[in-house]
């Protein structure tokens, strides 16, 4: 509740009054070294075919694309001196620049250096560069006058003061519509002639405003301004000659440069005064305006003016970067202003003509192009702020606070009003005087009219609190009472505030404005857009009903509405300013919205809900939260704001991790890329130099992306990982006063497949695998045919076994029987010696005894042995000479047998000879070697020469004689050796 007792203020109060003239700034943007120039002095603006703005700076040529400032290097041995005084692109693609004392220079390969070309103006200080026809080159010097050079032919043409120049000093050169080019000297202009290479020159004494000529432009009239050292002169097509040294009473002085814009305002820079506007109709009327550093300019010294291809004029200065105008419509009054104020709660039109303004100082009337700013006594109110502003029948205005108070002023005193004192316990949002001057009171719950002393307090329909909040008071020309609540619209009947949102689909609840066009239409502000009420009567028409659809991109909320007398509808926000094209909405359907921010960066400035009206004039008033009172006046003729044309989008660099693709100026914009450097950025951006920083871009890389993808100021779109496909970049980019601009197709590329991803791959693949498949079934089957054919012969192996086994056995058993044999034949010997007298007889039977015995010794080891084809010989020989020893030996000598026999085995067809011929010797040694002895060694020793055997069998006996095997040929033993060893 409002605190009671409040005071209540007559009589007469004291007011701290100023009256000052109008200075307005305007809407213009600055580039200078705060914002990456290296330079605060610039000689030269040049746009190239790409989009980039090219400075020519007292320290530097920069290269500008709207975002960056890149600074272009000098060659380190060749130019020493960097100052530039002019830029010009030939028809070649050429990059010329002049410079102070290092004469005429090239940018090559991103560095400024000597040409080569023209090596006498290596050292020669050139002021301007022009081309009229391609490849015919102009360069205007500050000593020696003019160089025309024919590229193709490499020749050149001097013209000087013995030429018929007027001087050798020229500072700009110009041709005409007519073919003539003028030539800005220190001493007049000189005017030549192509056809027949002739001079005419103008002089001070010929009418000239001044001596010295800087810049010679020609206007849309044909006629000739030539900027000259005291303001501008003028030669029209009769040749009259008229000068213009001030304008409006302020002297021109130097003037530097003329130009014109799209509207024919002449523009005019001088050397210390800033800018003047100029225009003459037919009818020789004159408008003009004089704009410096006050307006927003960014400084008073201006060095050049240069318009491009889209009309914008840039203004180069000598003391503070490069200024344009975003526009010329919008003017701002600030705290740097006469308002001198920057917040601006709220605004009123009265009977009288002024336009009171309430500030964060208190209140301010603007009439006849003056501000009155009026302080209010700390008295009256004291650290708050006045959000409304009403004008009584008697004139008197009333205010609303924020804090809910009401003031009454009468143009010269502050006070409390009388029907103050039964509304202070109310929380007041709104107040408004109806076209019979009774007042209404919105207030939380109740809607209450006062007139006359008498007060009526109406009740909401409803006991929901935020439909019963009133916030908005509106009558209309049928004199309705519109009332815009906390949820929803409502409409006094009467009786009551009767809330009509349940038949209505309005975009969104709380209702901030209710305003009426001058078409009828009941226009709705709300926390989420825009709706209207169409040709209403006593019950609303909910099927004519309508939203509008706003740009997503912008802040939707409505701070206010405002019709203009055009047709054109502004919606106040949090973030910018809107403009709908209403009338080509009414009539086709299709809403046109430009946005305006009004700042650098940011989606807007701060709109306040109750400052904006429309003035008789149809300009429009808005005031801000912190950017003081803005000004909008419509170009002469314009009946709606016309969007302008979409920027246009520029690619700057394809690039993966490892490389540079493709930049802006490949012809060619395709290109491949490897799988495994498949992380692709793009770079890109389109050229909006009245608001860079405002520039929407919407997105897609097909055959990637589903949707488009959207953002401000993005100027660059990275992927990573793509798969293997074909892609291409899709951009397209709007400015907030244009359309989105054409889908452009920036770049495509195919990201190749890896190898094992390729179709040669896939074919080698399944012909490895078919080759593996017959392989197997090749192997698999040689298995299977192994295996069978080993099974067979394991089979037949294991037949063969037992069938070995067997015939093992068999052999074993016949050996043995042999054995056994030769023994039974051993025995019966024996038994027949035993019955034989001693004799040559029973020695025969004893020695063929001892032969039987040899060859069973060969059987016996034979059926004892695994192998049943070879004889252990070693073995062999040590059980025959053991048998031999047991049945020869006498019993009175003492006979050693050596042995060195190898470890060798033999088969049975050598050891059954051996083992006869090894008894022969032995028992032959026995009987005749130690005859008359009682000992004696025999040695015994076989060797296996791998190829051959070798036995040898002697003793240390008597001997005996050479020729003992010729004399005993008939004895049986001897024999049997010799017969053996063949």
């Amino acid at each position: 509740m409002k605190v009671l007792g409040r005071l209540l203020f007559f009589g007469l109060l004291v007011l701290i009054t100023s009256e000052v003239s109008l200075a307005q700034r305007y809407n213009i943007k600055t580039f200078s070294v705060n914002d990456g120039l290296p330079s605060s002095q610039v000689y030269d603006v040049y746009l190239d075919e790409y989009g980039y703005i090219w400075f020519g700076t007292a320290t530097n040529l920069v290269k500008f694309d709207g975002k960056r400032f890149e600074i272009i290097p000098a060659g380190a041995d060749d130019l020493k001196d960097v100052q530039i005084y002019d830029v010009h692109e030939d028809a070649d693609g050429e990059f010329w620049i002049s410079t102070d004392s290092e004469g005429l220079a090239v940018m090559e390969d991103g560095v400024i250096k000597h040409t080569g070309k023209t090596p006498f103006l290596d050292s020669v200080y050139v002021n301007i560069i022009n081309e009229f026809e391609p490849g015919i080159l102009w360069f205007g010097t500050n000593k020696h006058g003019v160089y025309v050079w024919d590229k193709k032919e490499d020749s050149f043409t001097h013209l000087d003061t013995n030429s018929g120049l007027s001087d050798n000093q020229i500072w700009d050169i110009y041709q005409a519509s007519d073919g003539r080019i003028w030539l800005s000297t220190m001493n007049g202009v000189s005017v030549y002639d192509p056809q027949n290479h002739s001079f005419h020159n103008l002089y001070k004494k010929d009418g000239l405003s001044g001596e010295y000529v800087y810049h010679v432009f020609e206007s849309r009239e044909n006629e000739m301004w030539i900027s000259t050292s005291n303001g501008v002169t003028i030669i029209n097509k009769d040749n009259k000659i008229r000068t213009l040294t001030e304008i409006e009473g302020e002297s021109l002085g130097y003037v530097y440069g003329v130009n014109q814009d799209k509207d024919g305002y002449l523009w005019i820079g001088t050397e210390r005064n800033g800018l003047f506007l100029y225009h003459e109709d037919e009818q020789g009327n004159v408008s003009s305006e004089h704009i410096t550093k006050r307006q927003g300019l960014s400084s008073n010294n201006i060095y050049r003016l240069v318009k491009d291809a889209s009309g914008t004029i840039w203004i180069a200065t000598d003391g503070n970067g490069v200024s344009i105008f975003k526009d010329r419509e919008f003017t701002f009054f600030d705290g740097g202003s006469d308002l001198d104020a920057n917040s601006v709660f709220a605004t009123k039109k009265t009977k009288d003509g002024s336009i009171w303004i309430t500030t964060e100082n208190g209140i301010s009337k603007y009439k006849d192009g003056v501000f009155t700013n009026i302080t209010i006594p700390e008295k009256i109110i004291k650290r708050d702020e006045i959000w409304d502003i009403e004008e009584l029948p008697n004139g008197n205005l009333i205010f609303s606070t924020y804090n809910y108070d009401i003031i009454e002023f009468d143009g010269k005193n502050f006070f409390r009003p009388q029907f103050y004192d039964s509304l202070y316990q109310y929380f007041i949002n709104d107040i408004m005087v109806d076209t019979e001057g009774g007042i209404w009171f919105a207030t939380t719950g109740e809607l209450i009219y006062y007139k006359n002393g008498t007060y009526k307090k109406f009740k909401a329909d409803t006991d929901d609190y935020w439909k019963s909040d009133l916030i908005y008071l509106y009558q209309d020309s049928r004199d309705e009472i519109w009332v815009g609540t906390r949820n929803g619209l409502a409409r006094f009947d009467g009786d009551s505030v009767r809330h009509i949102d349940e038949d209505l689909d309005l975009e969104g609840e709380q209702v901030y404005e209710i305003i009426e066009d001058n078409l009828g239409n009941l226009w709705l502000g709300t926390n989420r857009g825009i709706s209207v009420i169409k040709d209403y009567g006593d019950k609303v028409d909910i099927k004519i009903q309508r939203k509008l659809s706003t740009d997503d991109l912008y802040l939707n909320e409505t701070v206010f509405l405002l019709p203009d007398n055009r047709g054109g509808l502004w919606q106040g926000t949090n973030a910018g300013l809107n403009y709908f094209n209403t009338v080509n909405w009414e009539r086709s359907g299709e809403l046109d919205q430009i946005h305006f921010p009004l700042n650098e960066s940011g989606n807007g400035i701060e709109f306040n809900g109750a400052a904006r009206l429309l003035d008789d004039d149809g300009s429009l008033w808005f005031g801000t939260a912190k950017n003081g009172l803005i000004h909008y006046t419509f170009k002469e003729g314009a009946t709606t704001i016309d969007k302008s044309e979409a920027p246009l989008v520029f690619l700057r660099e394809l690039h993966t991790d490892s490389k540079v693709l493709l930049t802006g100026k490949d012809s060619v914009r395709s290109t491949i890329i490897d799988y495994n450097d498949n992380n692709v950025e793009l770079v890109f951006n389109a050229i909006d130099y009245k608001n860079p920083d405002h520039i929407y871009y919407k997105y897609k890389l097909a055959g990637f992306d589903k949707d488009w993808q959207y953002g401000e100021d993005i100027t660059n779109a990275k992927y990573t990982n793509l798969p293997p496909g074909d892609y291409e970049y899709l951009v397209s980019a709007k400015s907030m006063k244009s359309n989105w601009s054409s889908t452009v197709s920036l770049a495509s590329f195919k990201v190749l497949k890896p190898y094992w991803l390729q179709w040669w791959f896939f074919i080698l693949v399944a012909a490895s695998l078919g080759l593996v498949v017959y392989v197997y079934i090749n192997v698999r089957l040689d298995k299977l045919e192994k295996k069978n054919l080993q099974k067979k012969v394991d089979e037949q192996t294991e037949d063969l076994t037992t069938a070995l086994h067997e015939k093992e056995v068999l052999i074993k058993e016949i050996h043995h029987r042999v054995k056994n044999n030769l023994a039974v034949i051993s025995g019966l010997l024996e038994l027949q010696s035993w019955s034989m007298p001693e004799g040559e007889a029973k020695k025969s039977i004893q020695e063929s005894k001892l032969r039987i015995m040899a060859m069973s010794k060969v059987h016996e080891n034979l059926y004892q042995n695994e192998d049943l084809a070879k004889v252990n010989f070693r073995k062999f020989l040590e059980d025959l000479i053991r048998g031999i020893n047991s049945t020869v030996r006498a019993g009175s000598k003492n006979i050693e047998l050596i042995q060195h026999v190898d470890e060798t085995f033999v088969d049975v067809n050598i050891g059954i000879p051996v083992g006869l011929i090894t008894n022969e010797l032995i028992t032959n040694s026995y009987k005749h070697a130690f005859e008359g002895r009682s000992n004696g060694t025999i040695t015994i020793r076989f060797e296996d020469n791998g190829d051959s055997f070798r036995l040898e069998v002697y003793d240390d006996g008597v001997g005996f004689d050479e020729d003992l095997f010729e004399k005993k040929k008939s004895s049986l033993g001897i024999s049997l050796i010799q017969s053996l060893t063949k």
